[in-house]
């Protein structure tokens, strides 16, 4: 779960600052069946390298430890074909409970009183925008300053961000509304491992034995995160 704010002037982070990963933390959500250090919170106050990125703000929660388990499947027996992809990403009770009381924990911390008293609006980052002025660039460069003058403008802003706003106050006090948040708005985070699964030949479902060599192929290993056996509690490229 990623939710964002147009943050107000005195929260914007100084300009020789780095932007990225300046806080982050790791704690144990205690839920019965899980692991310790089983969840991620990300704070950031700078979120893009352009005017705009200085002023929006984001804090994201992941479950680190999921049980979920998806499939890749072959769609046909042509290799021109796309394989089938599921993520089931809520498929275990305890990762969606997780996310539930997590998300419940953010919309807490952007509703304190501290908090909100150094932001605008919480949203969902439009996602078609966020891509097309992503890419640096002196065209991308000039959009995301006047975007940032558009949003300066409060009435202009919360018209903007209207379809996108996220009413913080009414997840909180609806149990039913805020699980439906989460299942419509939960996303990966992009740091997918365990899709080529270890185990013995004789088992249809695997893919790789303990050395990483392919079944039935000779000569071949798998050697990345796609063949780890376990999901790590931290992102991929640092485990």
């Amino acid at each position: 779960i990623l939710l964002a704010t147009y943050l107000k002037r005195d929260a914007a982070q100084p300009r020789d600052n780095p932007w990225f990963l300046q806080n982050w933390a790791r704690y144990s959500s205690r839920h019965p069946g899980c692991v310790e250090n089983d969840m991620h919170l990300l704070p950031l106050n700078r979120t893009a390298w352009h005017a705009l990125g200085r002023r929006v703000g984001a804090v994201g929660l992941s479950v680190f430890r999921a049980y979920s388990k998806g499939s890749v499947t072959l769609a046909s027996a042509d290799a021109r074909d796309a394989p089938r992809i599921e993520f089931n990403l809520l498929d275990d009770a305890r990762d969606f409970e997780r996310l539930v009381s997590g998300t419940r924990f953010l919309l807490e911390l952007l509703d304190s009183e501290a908090v909100a008293a150094r932001r605008n609006e919480v949203i969902l980052p439009p996602k078609s925008i966020v891509a097309r002025i992503s890419r640096p660039g002196a065209v991308n460069r000039i959009a995301a300053k006047l975007i940032t003058a558009v949003l300066d403008r409060a009435p202009l802003r919360r018209r903007l961000l209207a379809p996108h706003r996220v009413d913080t106050k009414r997840l909180l006090a609806d149990d039913a509304a805020l699980r439906a948040f989460v299942r419509a708005n939960a996303q990966v985070q992009y740091h997918v491992c365990g899709t080529c699964r270890m185990g013995s030949a004789d088992d249809p479902e695997t893919v790789v034995d303990p050395a990483g060599r392919v079944h039935g192929v000779g000569g071949l290993r798998v050697a990345d995160a796609s063949i780890f056996p376990t999901v790590p509690r931290a992102n991929t490229h640092v485990s």
